[in-house]
């Protein structure tokens, strides 16, 4: 069997902190406005296309069909990338819920069967709640597309003054040096997501074995024994 790879990162710094939240913020916004306004939008073209519907002959039926099929495929898209900028659900129930709903919404495409496992974390800040769920999705994301696995388990546990995100696949695992050197968008994605831990005092460590699945753990500090409910709603 291959030795198992690793590499763990703790370095950051506070401006590239502050262009993430910046950042982070700004994708908020516009992922609102594509849910909210161009969702209404494209609701209010489909009623207006049902009541001119009525008003013609029978024989655009079939015409008409074809583009409220498009209009329907338009929202879900508008829908899915709304939440791929930033999950509503992220800001208004939690980092918890928000993995839930990204595991589901995954593991309905097919394989692999993502599971989500936590404690009570309470609210977190909010720069944290994004941080980890953004490594989340990276993780999960490469899985997807490179790892073939068959079962992914994220889990979520709050002790002390830290949280730790682990997610877990047992899929052909890979190189964990060599992929962080490659200028491909998958070792672009593991050092942005080492990078956006870091912008929050976090650290991210990796640990996978060709042939035997893959590890990711990510570490946040977290001041006091709970999450301010308030500050993670800012």
């Amino acid at each position: 069997m291959a030795a198992p790879s690793s590499a763990a990162f703790d370095t950051g710094s506070k401006d590239s902190g502050q262009l993430d939240r910046a950042v982070e913020e700004s994708t908020r916004r516009l992922a609102h406005a594509l849910h909210d306004d161009a969702a209404q939008l494209l609701a209010a073209i489909g009623i207006a296309v049902d009541e001119l519907e009525r008003t013609l002959f029978s024989d655009t039926e079939r015409q008409f069909r074809k583009v409220k099929q498009l209009l329907k495929h338009a929202e879900h898209e508008f829908r899915h990338l709304s939440h791929e900028l930033h999950p509503t659900i992220l800001d208004d129930c939690g980092l918890v819920p928000a993995l839930e709903f990204l595991a589901e919404g995954l593991s309905s495409r097919g394989r692999p069967v993502i599971k989500v496992r936590a404690n009570d974390t309470g609210r977190l800040p909010k720069p944290i709640e994004v941080a980890i769920y953004r490594v989340a999705q990276e993780a999960l994301n490469n899985v997807l597309k490179h790892a073939s696995a068959s079962r992914v388990v994220v889990v979520l546990r709050r002790g002390g003054t830290s949280v730790r995100c682990t997610i877990r696949d047992d899929g052909v695992g890979f190189d964990v040096a060599a992929t962080l050197a490659r200028p491909d968008r998958r070792g672009l994605g593991l050092i942005g997501a080492r990078d956006r831990l870091a912008s929050v005092g976090g650290k991210l460590a990796i640990r996978s074995v060709p042939g035997g699945g893959t590890e990711l753990l990510a570490i946040v500090p977290v001041e006091g024994t709970r999450g301010d409910h308030r500050d993670a709603r800012r």
